[in-house]
């Protein structure tokens, strides 16, 4: 899978709460962590459409994220993407594989929108610095060039 793409993943096994419900869920793909890993982790974040919740004075008022109107890169509503809340860099690719059949591209985010989200996701305290290294260069390997290197 490229990174940027858009997708949805179907009946989503991975839940963070045990009351979740086991849904359609979009994410983003972001990279993966280096080849000379074994296992080879993806980094994939979610979005949600509980838009509510980053309304200021909301329990994620102070997440980083980024908001997408209905229509861009294929998302069908109105979205945020969450990069302290919705991150995931514990799923292997053999996992993925496994997983990939339940798995549909809808868009993919153009190099811009690329940026930004890098840009936001090494401010982040909750991604590791070697998660946001391994972003930095699956990005560079997709030519997405000149990124700050994370701190």
């Amino acid at each position: 899978m490229d990174i940027g793409t858009v997708f949805t993943w179907d009946k989503f096994p991975y839940l963070r709460e045990c009351n979740s419900l086991i849904k359609r869920r979009w994410f983003v793909h972001l990279g993966h962590s280096s080849a000379f890993n074994n296992p080879v982790y993806i980094y994939i974040i979610t979005t949600t459409t509980q838009l509510q919740h980053y309304e200021s004075c909301n329990n994620r008022s102070n997440h980083l994220y980024i908001r997408f109107d209905a229509g861009r890169f294929g998302f069908e509503q109105k979205c945020i993407l969450d990069i302290d809340g919705g991150f995931y860099s514990s799923i292997t690719e053999e996992k993925f594989s496994y997983y990939k059949f339940l798995c549909v591209k809808k868009g993919k985010f153009d190099d811009n929108t690329l940026r930004g989200v890098y840009n936001l996701l090494i401010k982040s305290q909750h991604i590791s610095k070697k998660i946001k290294q391994d972003i930095h260069e699956s990005l560079n390997l997709a030519g997405i060039i000149h990124l700050n290197q994370p701190k």
